[in-house]
């Protein structure tokens, strides 16, 4: 969903919180458990223009994943901000 919308010019923002935070682990081997490593996916991100990459401070801290055990950049936001982030937006997507 989100290279079919940025292919057709659409700004394209990610927000990662929860459980969604683990997609960004480094180093995944998801595959013994019958999984897609999503990081390869990710890297293509920048080819499409999206660059807003969100991640919920208080998810990394919960899931007690730090910055640099991320394979992607992303900016930290607090969970009292997410509102704000959203507000903007005409569409969003929670998958």
């Amino acid at each position: 969903m989100i290279l079919t919308t940025a292919a057709f010019d659409q700004p394209t923002r990610i927000l990662f919180i929860n459980q969604g935070v683990y997609l960004l682990k480094k180093h995944q081997q998801p595959a013994g458990i019958g999984c897609k490593d999503m990081c390869p996916i990710f890297d293509v991100l920048s080819m499409y223009d999206v660059e807003d990459l969100y991640v919920e401070t208080e998810s990394l801290i919960e899931s007690g994943l730090d910055a640099k055990d991320l394979h992607l950049d992303v900016k930290p936001v607090q969970r009292a901000d997410i509102g704000a982030l959203l507000v903007p937006q005409d569409v969003v997507i929670n998958v």
